[in-house]
Order: structure tokens, then C-alpha cells, then sequence
């Protein structure tokens, strides 16, 4: 409304005939419309505006994690609550000389240790924190053997993908899968030369899951059946170890399960049944290890004391603390 009472009208028409008018005077200028009588009109229209919701807290999951040198752990932060209006969030490391994030949440470790990786909201600044712990280097050129038992599979070993009927292992990856290369199996082991192109995957634990890294870190997913990739996709996988062969499946379940496909060679994910042509691999193992000595400062509250030492004992990294033996996860071994 203007100093004169008049009230602005827009017309349409392109904007021509936009105007300041009085109520009882509307007529667009240029034209023969006249709407100066039997009017109705709306008063006071405004846009709807939504109060934000502010953020009352922030949850981390996993709440702690174990990965070696190298390996990647991805951090899920979840905003409460759900309809908050800003999630925005950022992340650190307290030491990144041990373990690295990036600002998606993705977590490498660099060296052996243990630290703490936050992620705080931007909204209210509230924090929550993981615990990670980076486990040290395997033994360099020993053999791979065949994985009969899944709970001798550990964080920080390093494993391969096998056919053993057909002797090859899972190597380089193109098209979206991995190319397989021979492999001599003696009495149940493997060796690969430091020049082989087969794949050395780091295993890593993630939420009861598994993550299979490669030399530079990047982990390997599927993005669809039959599409792998390096930090691509769905990078948690479910492994199961029967009769010495190795069901691989992706937590995503339509992406599939590793198969060796004999007719056109290659290592990837399928829904198919297993059959003489689409073969269920196997997983050979070389385990990681541990220098025995004194551990960093352990965060977990049921394993850390100034006496803990890290050992090696069957091929598992343990802690010894006051006589009693404990995983990485913090359980009484013995």
C-alpha cells in the first residue's frame, strides 16, 4: 500500500499493466477490464515459515573399531533428532600421525596405536567419539594357507581370493572385476612373489562385518551385481567358511556373493547357484603379527592398564594385562 491508500496489483500479463490502484478504481491501465465491483479478496496472505529444530545430540556408531596400517573403517554419525534442521558436522583425529578421517567420516589408520576420532554438530556443538585402534604390520613373504576356520580370521590379516580346483587367485581389477592369475598350490599353502599382480586384501571388522582393503587402503565394494569397485559402493561384506570354501557375501544381499566364474574367467559378485562353471572360492590367510612389547595408551577400559603388552599368541593378537589375556575387541580370552 502506498502514501495515497492505493494497494499494488499484479495483474499478469507479463507485469504490463502492474500497478498501484484503489480498491474502487481497478481497472488495468490500457485495458477495457474493469474490476471495481462483486470482488472478493484475501488480506493478509503470508508464506508459511517452519521453525528450525534444533539438534539435541549426536550418537557414533561403531562406538570402537580395529583396522591395520592402511586399512579404512567408515564412521556413521546420526543426528538427533531425525528432523533436525542443520546436520551439518564435522570430524577429527586426536593424534592423525596413527589414524586419519576425512570429512565423510572415513577413517585410515597410518601407524600403530590408539586414538580417538570426534565428530562434533554444528548446531549446539554436541560430540560423540570412536575409538580406534591401528594394528601394526604381518609378516612379510610368508605363506598363504587355507582359511578352514572363520574365527582365525583377525583384524589386520591379510588374505586372497582363491579358486582352488582351478589353481588362481583374484588379482588386478578391470571392468568391474577382478582378473584371475595363476597361483601353484603346494601342501595347501601359496607364495607369491613380490612381483605377482594377485590381490593382497587387509581384513578389517566393521559393525560384525568384514572390509577387505588393498595395499593403498581402498576398500574393496559392489555397486550392483557383478559391479566391484575400490571405495565404491557397499564396501561391508558377510563371510561364512564352510567346508574350507568361502561364502563372501555383500551386506547389501542383491549385490551378490563372490563366485569364480570358470566359463569367463573372473572373480566377481553373482545371485546364480554355484555349479561346476560358477565355483565358490576360498579365502588363503597369512596371519598378522605383533612384535610383543608395550602397547600404546589402550582407550577401552577392560583392556587398558600400564602393564598391558600386546602378543601373538596362535597367530591372534592379544592383550596381556595382570595375567588375564584379552582380544581387540576387550574379551576375556583366558
Amino acid at each position: 500500500r502506498d502514501a495515497n491508500g492505493k494497494f499494488h496489483i499484479n495483474w499478469g500479463w507479463e507485469g504490463d499493466c502492474n500497478g498501484y490502484f484503489a480498491l474502487t478504481a481497478l481497472k488495468p491501465t490500457g485495458t477495457t477490464y474493469n474490476f471495481s465491483s462483486n470482488l472478493d479478496a484475501l488480506i493478509g496472505l503470508r508464506p508459511v515459515v517452519t521453525d528450525p529444530v534444533a539438534v539435541t545430540g549426536v550418537t557414533l556408531t561403531p562406538s570402537s573399531a580395529t583396522v591395520n596400517i592402511n586399512g579404512k573403517v567408515q564412521l556413521t554419525a546420526t543426528i538427533l533428532p531425525a528432523d533436525a534442521t542443520n546436520k551439518n558436522v564435522s570430524w577429527s583425529s586426536d593424534n592423525t600421525s596413527i589414524a586419519t578421517v576425512t570429512t565423510n567420516g572415513l577413517v585410515q589408520g597410518v601407524s600403530a596405536g590408539t586414538v580417538t576420532v570426534s565428530v562434533v554438530t554444528a548446531d549446539g556443538a554436541y560430540t560423540a567419539n570412536t575409538t580406534i585402534t591401528v594394528t601394526s604390520t604381518v609378516e612379510e613373504n610368508a605363506d598363504f594357507e587355507q582359511l578352514t576356520d572363520l574365527s582365525n580370521m583377525t583384524t589386520g590379516d591379510e588374505v586372497i581370493i582363491v579358486c582352488t580346483s582351478k589353481k588362481v587367485a583374484a588379482a588386478n581389477m578391470s571392468n568391474s572385476v577382478l582378473q584371475p592369475s595363476d597361483v601353484t598350490i603346494t601342501n595347501g599353502k601359496i607364495a607369491l612373489d613380490d612381483d605377482s599382480p594377485v590381490t593382497i586384501f587387509t581384513v578389517g571388522v566393521s559393525g560384525g562385518n568384514y572390509t577387505f582393503a588393498k595395499a593403498d587402503g581402498s576398500l574393496l565394494g559392489a555397486t550392483a551385481v557383478k559391479k566391484l569397485g575400490w571405495d565404491k559402493g557397499n564396501t561391508q561384506w558377510e563371510v561364512s567358511v564352510s567346508g574350507g570354501n568361502a561364502v563372501i557375501q555383500n551386506s547389501l544381499t542383491s549385490y551378490g556373493r563372490f563366485l569364480y566364474n570358470a566359463t569367463s574367467p573372473r572373480f566377481t559378485t553373482y545371485t546364480s547357484n554355484a555349479s561346476a562353471s560358477m565355483i565358490v572360492p576360498q579365502l588363503y590367510i597369512r596371519k598378522a603379527k605383533v612384535t610383543p612389547g608395550p602397547t600404546t595408551a589402550l582407550e577401552n577400559a577392560d583392556m587398558a592398564a600400564p602393564a598391558a603388552q600386546k602378543v601373538l599368541r596362535d597367530g591372534q593378537v592379544l592383550i596381556l594385562r595382570d595375567g588375564k589375556l584379552f582380544n581387540l575387541m576387550g574379551q576375556t580370552i583366558r
